[in-house]
C-alpha cells in the first residue's frame, strides 16, 4: 500500500514523475532567463525612470546586448520547436491580451521615443524588430507542433517541483483508512480535485457555457464529495474548466497530458508559485490514488490506461461495477448507465417470468441486444445480482428465456 518515491519516479503513467523525458537542450534555460531579465529590466526603468543620460546609456546597451543574444538564440529554439524537440514559456510573448505583456511592449516602445535621438537608437530598434519577427516566427511554429510536445514539458517541469512530502502524506492518510475500498479512494480523489480547484489552478481556462456546466455538474452530487464541501455555482464552473483536461475512464478522473499540458503552458507565467506547486501536488495525488484504485481491482489497469479491449472507457463505474454485457450498441455510455441500474434493480426484486418479460420488452426498445444462449444471459444477470437460488434456478429460467425467441 506504501508508494515510494522511486515508484512513482520509475511509472510512466499518467501522474508519474517523468523519468523518461530527457534534460531541455543546452541553450534552452540560458534562453528563458536572458527573455525573463528583458522584461524586468525594462519594466524597472519605466516604472522608475532613469535620469541621468549615462546611467540610461549602460541600461539601453545592457538591453541591446540582452537582445542580441536572445536573438542568436531564439533561431535554435524554433528549429527545435518545429520539429517538436521542447517548448518553453518565455515571459515575453506577442499575446497583446494579456495585461502583463501588453504593458511590456508600452514600456519599451516608450523607450524607443525617448533615446531617439541618440546613437545606440538605431540598434535598439534593429534588435527589438527582429525580437518581435522571432517571436512570431516561435508563435507559428507552437501552433503547429506535435500536442505530444506539451505533455513533455508538463513533466518535464514536474521534476522541478515535485514534493515528496505529497507522498508522505498521502501514505499517513491511507494508513488511517481503516479498510480501504473504490469508494473511499473516490472521495479522496474528488477531495484532492476540489482542494486544487479552491486555489484557482484552472481560472484561466475556457469560460464554459452553462450547459457544458450543467453536463458535468451532476458528478458534484454524489455520495463521494465531502459532506464538509459546499458546492457552489462557482465551484461547478471551476469544475468544468477542471474536466476540460480530464476525462472519466471508469470511477477514475484522468489528465490527457496534451491538452492541459498545453494549458498549463499558455498558462505558466500567470500562476503564482502557490498554483504551481498546487498543479503537481494534484497529480501526484491522481496518481496514487489511481494506483491503489488498480491495486484493488485488477481490471482497472487497462481502464487507466485506455486498454479495454474495444471497450469504453468508461464500462465500469465509480464502484467499480461493470457495466451490463447486453447493453445495445447504439447507447451512449449515459444512457447505458441507466439501463444497467434498471436491469439491476429488476434481477434483484422481481422473479424469473417478470425478469424475462422486462428483459424482453428492453429487447424490444432495442435497449438491450439478449444472447441466444440462455445460460450466458443466466450467469451474466446472476453476475448481476439475481439469486440463484430456489425458483431461480438455470433449468426454471431457460424455459421461460426461450419464450421470448417463440
Amino acid at each position: 500500500m506504501n508508494n515510494s518515491t522511486e515508484e512513482i519516479e520509475s511509472s510512466t503513467q499518467g501522474g508519474a514523475l517523468a523519468a523518461d523525458y530527457g534534460a531541455s537542450p543546452y541553450y534552452l534555460n540560458d534562453l528563458s532567463d536572458n527573455i525573463s531579465d528583458i522584461r524586468i529590466l525594462v519594466c524597472n526603468y519605466s516604472e522608475k525612470p532613469t535620469k541621468g543620460r549615462k546611467t540610461r546609456k549602460r541600461m539601453v546597451n545592457s538591453l541591446i546586448g540582452m537582445l542580441t543574444d536572445a536573438n542568436e538564440q531564439l533561431p535554435l529554439y524554433i528549429e527545435d520547436l518545429k520539429q517538436s524537440k521542447c517548448i518553453e514559456p518565455f515571459e515575453v510573448s506577442l499575446n497583446q491580451d494579456d495585461v502583463d505583456i501588453h504593458t511590456f511592449w508600452v514600456f519599451i516602445d516608450k523607450l524607443c521615443k525617448e533615446i531617439q535621438q541618440e546613437e545606440v537608437y538605431q540598434s535598439l530598434k534593429d534588435g527589438i524588430i527582429r525580437f518581435r519577427e522571432l517571436l512570431a516566427e516561435a508563435e507559428n511554429a507552437k501552433q503547429n507542433c506535435d500536442p505530444a510536445v506539451f505533455k513533455e514539458f508538463f513533466f518535464r517541469k514536474k521534476k522541478e517541483y515535485f514534493d515528496e512530502n505529497v507522498v508522505i502524506r498521502f501514505n499517513r492518510k491511507l494508513h488511517s483508512i481503516q479498510s480501504v475500498t473504490l469508494g473511499k479512494l473516490k472521495k479522496m480523489e474528488l477531495e484532492a480535485v476540489l482542494k486544487a480547484l479552491d486555489q484557482g489552478i484552472f481560472d484561466f481556462a475556457y469560460k464554459p457555457s452553462r450547459q457544458e456546466v450543467n453536463k458535468v455538474a451532476p458528478e458534484l452530487e454524489s455520495d463521494f464529495v465531502p459532506c464538509d464541501f459546499e458546492i457552489t455555482d462557482k465551484v461547478k464552473l471551476r469544475y468544468a474548466q477542471f474536466r476540460q483536461f480530464a476525462e472519466k475512464r471508469g470511477p477514475m478522473l484522468v489528465f490527457n497530458y496534451e491538452r492541459y499540458g498545453q494549458y498549463v503552458v499558455d498558462n505558466f507565467n500567470k500562476f503564482d508559485d502557490d498554483q504551481i506547486r498546487a498543479i503537481y501536488e494534484l497529480d501526484v495525488k491522481l496518481h496514487l490514488i489511481h494506483k491503489e484504485m488498480v491495486n484493488l481491482n485488477k481490471e482497472l489497469e487497462n481502464v487507466l490506461n485506455g486498454k479495454n479491449n474495444g471497450k469504453a472507457v468508461s464500462y465500469l463505474n465509480e464502484y467499480g461495477e461493470e457495466m451490463f454485457h447486453f447493453i445495445h450498441p447504439s447507447l451512449d455510455d449515459e444512457e447505458g448507465w441507466k439501463i444497467h441500474n434498471e436491469v439491476k434493480r429488476l434481477v434483484k426484486r422481481q422473479s424469473i417470468p417478470d425478469i424475462c418479460q422486462y428483459l424482453g420488452k428492453l429487447a424490444s426498445e432495442e435497449k438491450i441486444l439478449l444472447p441466444l444462449m440462455p445460460s450466458t444471459a443466466y450467469t451474466e444477470l446472476v453476475r448481476m445480482g439475481m439469486p440463484d437460488s430456489k425458483g431461480f434456478g438455470e433449468k426454471y429460467f431457460k424455459k421461460h428465456y426461450h419464450l421470448l425467441f417463440v
